[in-house]
C-alpha cells in the first residue's frame, strides 16, 4: 500500500527478527538456568554435610566439597558417572531400589548405607534423597544429602553383640528362663523354655504366658504372677506337657523387675525342672507305705536316730511295743534306758557302745534283749539299725526296727530246758568246759577242778557266768557278784581255770551255743543261736566258735 504513505517492510526481513529474538530468549534461559545452577552448587558447597545433585537417570551433576573429601573418588571424571559407583558394592542394590522409588513417587526417601571413601573402606551413611525442584529448574533433577552415622552403627553393633552373647548366655542355661510382661503375656524366653513349651526358638513371642502350661496348675501360676506384679518374690509348682512325651515338673520362682519409677516393668521367671526329684519323692512315698504296710502286718515298730538334732523318732507301733502313750513319745535316748531290763543295760551299753562309735563302725546291728513296760510286764525285742550318709557321705541318721519276740523267745528257753533234761546234762557247765575245752584256751585245765576246792568266789562268778550264758556280763558287775576285787577275780581264774574271766565267760556262750546247735529243731539258725548267747555279730560268733571246736556253727547244725 505504497499510497498511504508507510514503508513497506519485507517478510524475510520480519522472519529474520523473530529469530534473532528468539534467540535472544534462549540465551537469557540459559544463562538463567547457569546463573540458578551456580547458585545451587554454592547452596551445596555451603553445606557441611557430604550433598550431591543427580539428573534424572542418576549420573552426579555435581558434589560438594564434604562429599568430595569422603568419596571414593576426588571428582566426578565424566557428566555420565553414576551416582552408584560412590555406594559400597554390597549396598548398591538398596541404593537402586530407592533411586528407582523416587523416579516413580517423587517423594522423600531415607536409607542407610555404606559409602566408599578415599582409602577405599567403608562408612555407613544416612542418605536423604528428594526431588531437587527448589534448586533446578529440571524437575528430573534429585538432591541427595548424607548424614555420617558410623558412630551410631558402631554402637548399634555393639549392643547387638552384647545383646546375643547374653541371649547365648540364657540358651547355655538348662533352666527355663522367660521375661513376662505385666500383661502376663510372654516378653521372651530361651531354647531351654521354648522346647518345654513346645514353642519355636525363633518366636517372636507376645503370647500370653500362662495357657501354654496345663491347666491345673492356672491358678497357683496367676496367684505368683499377682504377688510379682506387686513387687514380691513368688515361686509355684508347674507342670509342662507335650504330646507324646512324659510330663515334665518345674519349681517357678518369680522376681520382679523394678522399672525407674520404682515399679515392676517385667517379671523375670526362671524355671528349673525337678522331674528326677519329683519321681525320687513319689518313690519314696510309695515305699514308705509299703513300709508301714508290711511293718504293721509284721508287727514292727520303725524308729529314726536323728544324730544332728540327737533325737529319736519312734512310729505308732514301736511306741505300743514298748508300752509307751503315743501322744508321749519317747525324743530322746535317755529316755530309753527305764525300759531296758537291769540285767540287760550294761552288756547292750557295752555292745552298742557310743554313738560316735556305732556311726564310725558303719555297719548294721541286731540284738536281743529285755524290756520292762511301765506296767512291770517283761518282754524280749530283737531291734536292728543301720547308719545312712548325706550327699556329703557324712552319717546324718541311724534308722531301725524293734519287733516284739517274747512268745518266741520263751518257747525257744523251753524246748532248750527240755532238751538239756532228756540228755541229763545236770552237771555244771564249767565242769564241761574244762573237760572239753582245747588246750591253747584252757591252758590250766589239767589243775584241779573240784568244786571242793575252788574258792567260794570261784565258784559263785562261774555259776553265774552259767545262770547269765545268754549275754556279756562285764567283769565289774561279776566281781561285785563273786564279792572280791577284779585283780583276785583275774588270779583265781587263771590259777585253777587257766585263762581269764572272759575267756571263761565267752566258752561259757560258746558251749551253750553248741548244745543248742548240736540239738535242733525246725526253727534253729546259726543267726538266732548267735544272738541267743550274746553275739551281736554273727562273723565274730563264728570265728570264735571254730577256734573252740575247729568247725564252723553251720556244720555242727547240719551235721545232726
Amino acid at each position: 500500500m505504497k499510497g498511504s504513505g508507510q514503508e513497506e517492510v519485507p517478510v524475510h526481513a520480519h522472519r529474520s527478527g523473530t529469530s534473532r529474538v528468539n534467540q535472544i530468549a534462549t540465551v537469557e534461559d540459559v544463562s538463567k538456568q547457569e546463573q540458578l545452577h551456580s547458585a545451587s552448587t554454592a547452596l551445596l558447597n555451603l553445606l557441611k554435610s557430604p550433598a550431591c545433585l543427580l539428573d534424572s537417570i542418576g549420573n552426579i551433576v555435581h558434589m560438594n566439597q564434604s562429599w568430595r573429601e569422603r568419596a571414593h573418588f576426588a571428582s566426578p571424571k565424566s557428566k555420565s558417572m553414576s551416582w552408584v559407583q560412590s555406594i559400597w558394592p554390597e549396598d548398591r542394590h538398596i541404593a537402586i531400589s530407592h533411586i528407582r522409588s523416587i523416579t516413580a513417587t517423587r517423594r522423600k526417601t531415607d536409607f542407610t548405607c555404606r559409602l566408599w571413601n578415599d582409602a577405599e573402606t567403608a562408612r555407613w551413611y544416612l542418605l536423604s534423597l528428594q526431588p531437587a525442584t527448589d534448586i533446578a529448574a529440571d524437575e528430573h533433577q534429585w538432591l541427595c544429602i548424607a548424614t555420617d552415622i558410623q558412630a551410631l552403627k558402631s554402637r548399634e553393633a555393639e549392643l547387638e553383640h552384647r545383646l546375643s552373647i547374653q541371649t547365648d548366655m540364657l540358651d547355655i542355661s538348662v533352666d527355663c528362663i522367660k521375661l513376662i510382661a505385666i500383661d502376663g503375656t510372654v516378653g521372651h524366653m530361651n531354647k531351654a523354655g521354648c522346647r518345654a513349651l513346645g514353642i519355636p526358638d525363633k518366636s517372636s513371642f507376645g503370647m500370653p504366658w500362662l495357657p501354654l502350661l496345663p491347666g491345673d496348675v492356672w491358678a497357683a501360676g496367676e496367684e505368683a504372677l499377682n504377688e510379682a506384679r506387686a513387687g514380691k518374690f513368688s515361686r509355684f509348682p508347674g507342670r509342662s506337657v507335650l504330646p507324646g512325651e512324659a510330663p515334665q515338673y518345674w519349681d517357678n520362682m518369680l522376681t520382679p523387675v523394678m522399672g525407674p519409677n520404682g515399679r515392676p516393668s517385667m517379671v523375670l521367671c526362671v524355671s528349673r525342672e525337678v522331674t528326677t526329684e519329683r519321681l525320687a519323692q513319689e518313690a519314696l512315698r510309695q515305699s514308705e507305705e509299703r513300709l508301714k504296710t508290711a511293718a504293721k502286718i509284721g508287727g514292727l515298730g520303725i524308729w529314726e536316730y536323728d544324730i544332728e538334732k540327737d533325737k529319736i523318732y519312734c512310729d505308732e507301733a514301736c511306741n505300743q511295743i514298748l508300752g509307751r502313750d503315743p501322744h508321749q513319745p519317747v525324743e530322746f535316748i535317755k529316755e530309753l534306758q527305764p525300759f531296758i531290763h537291769a540285767d540287760d543295760l550294761d552288756w547292750l551299753t557295752h555292745a552298742i557302745g557310743t554313738t560316735a562309735e556305732f556311726v564310725a563302725e558303719n555297719s548294721n546291728r541286731a540284738m536281743v534283749f529285755r524290756i520292762i513296760r511301765p506296767d512291770g510286764d517283761v518282754r524280749w525285742v530283737r531291734t536292728g539299725a543301720s547308719v545312712f550318709r548325706d550327699n556329703a557321705d557324712m552319717p546324718s541318721r541311724v534308722i531301725g526296727f524293734v519287733i516284739d519276740i517274747t512268745d518266741t523267745q520263751r518257747g525257744e528257753l523251753v524246748r532248750r530246758e527240755e532238751r538239756l533234761a532228756v540228755k541229763g546234762r545236770n552237771a555244771p557247765l564249767a565242769h564241761d568246759i574244762v573237760a572239753h575245752a582245747p588246750i591253747e584256751q584252757l591252758k590250766g585245765s589239767g589243775r584241779s577242778s573240784s568244786s571242793t576246792t575252788l574258792p567260794y568266789h570261784l565258784r559263785k562268778a562261774e555259776e553265774y557266768l552259767e545262770a547269765n550264758w545268754h549275754r556279756i556280763v562285764p567283769i565289774e558287775e561279776l566281781a561285785v557278784v563273786a564279792d572280791v576285787g577284779v585283780r583276785t577275780l583275774f588270779r583265781s581264774f587263771n590259777q585253777f581255770r587257766g585263762c581269764s574271766p572272759m575267756q571263761f565267760a565267752r566258752l561259757v556262750r560258746l558251749h551253750r551255743a553248741r548244745e543248742i546247735l548240736s540239738n535242733p529243731d525246725s526253727e534253729t539258725t546259726v543267726i538266732g543261736t548267735a544272738l541267743a548267747c550274746g553275739y551281736s555279730n554273727a562273723s565274730h560268733f563264728a570265728r570264735h566258735y571254730v577256734q573252740a571246736f575247729g568247725e564252723r556253727p553251720s556244720q555242727t547244725l547240719t551235721s545232726r
